[in-house]
């Protein structure tokens, strides 16, 4: 899975050893000059002067992005300026690239930029490619100047959590495999199902699983926090699902061992609600021939 996070003072090496494989992919090798110590100062310092995005997958680091604020006086607006943006050879072809460059615009966003540029050498075309699908457009001629603003910008901000949120449905629906048909719907975030069974929720906050009271106590010594929504009048309303613990998307056996309680809380849900949906003259037949709530008669004795 990828995770974008941002850069701490213990990854100098691996953002020094990332401008080293980006300088050789751009054939600028001899321009390489800097000292990792006057590197972190910059990065990490008092004032420093760039912040860099670090992409991992499956907790290795796999690519990152080096940037600074700019200012356009015209516009008297600010700006993000992409200097650096670099995955590993091995780690292309999985969205990488799009989820540091969505974080980024994201993050301009979020500081009131209204553009995101950067420059592309004019032989890289794989590059060039990859930034039209985003909507960015150049802007000039042998280091050729692209920007990235307006509408493209603030769509292309959204996508990382839809990124991201996609990304951990793939990881569910995979973990979850070995306990039968899982199918996923949409019900206010991605709803998992298993053999029809309501039992996990996935949405931009993240892993959600089914609970009732009789499994509280379980989520309660896990410390998992219950799912709510708070209206405009200030009311919060906790509904029944528990946040997914911190070892349920690591561990293959934890997340069975989750998902079993959850589907535990789904069933008793779905027997209460199919008890809810019979009407009580219905029920109270049923109850005088012996019949148990989906259980089907042929009449008298309610035998089949």
């Amino acid at each position: 899975m990828i995770h974008i996070r941002e850069a701490v003072p213990e990854d100098l090496a691996i953002i020094a050893e990332f401008i080293r494989k980006l300088a050789t992919y751009e054939r600028m090798e001899e321009d390489i000059r800097f000292e990792e110590a006057t590197l972190g100062e910059h990065l990490f310092g008092e004032r420093t002067s760039a912040e860099v995005l670090i992409a991992e997958w499956e907790g290795k680091p796999a690519g990152f992005a080096l940037f600074y604020k700019t200012f356009c006086t015209f516009a008297a607006q600010p700006g993000v300026y992409l200097e650096d943006l670099f995955v590993d050879q091995e780690m292309r072809g999985r969205n990488i690239g799009l989820a540091l460059l969505s974080r980024l615009a994201e993050i301009a966003v979020d500081r009131g930029a209204d553009r995101l540029d950067w420059s592309v050498l004019s032989w890289n075309e794989p590059a060039k490619q990859f930034y039209r699908k985003m909507g960015a457009a150049q802007q000039g001629d042998q280091w050729e100047h692209w920007r990235l603003g307006g509408d493209s910008l603030y769509r292309l901000s959204y996508r990382f959590n839809a990124l991201m949120e996609e990304q951990l449905v793939d990881r569910v629906l995979g973990l979850a495999a070995p306990l039968g048909t899982i199918t996923k719907r949409w019900r206010f975030g991605h709803a998992i199902d298993c053999d029809g069974v309501h039992f996990a929720l996935v949405d931009e906050a993240g892993l959600w699983f089914v609970a009732d009271e009789e499994t509280a106590p379980v989520w309660e010594a896990a410390r998992c926090d219950p799912w709510h929504v708070r209206f405009s009048d200030g009311t919060d309303v906790k509904l029944g699902y528990r946040a997914a613990p911190d070892d349920a998307l690591r561990d293959g056996d934890a997340f069975l061992k989750w998902a079993r309680l959850a589907l535990e809380a789904g069933v008793r849900k779905r027997t209460a609600d199919e008890r809810a949906a019979i009407k009580p003259a219905k029920l109270h037949r049923m109850a005088q021939r012996g019949e148990a709530p989906g259980q089907r008669g042929n009449g008298k004795n309610g035998s089949r």
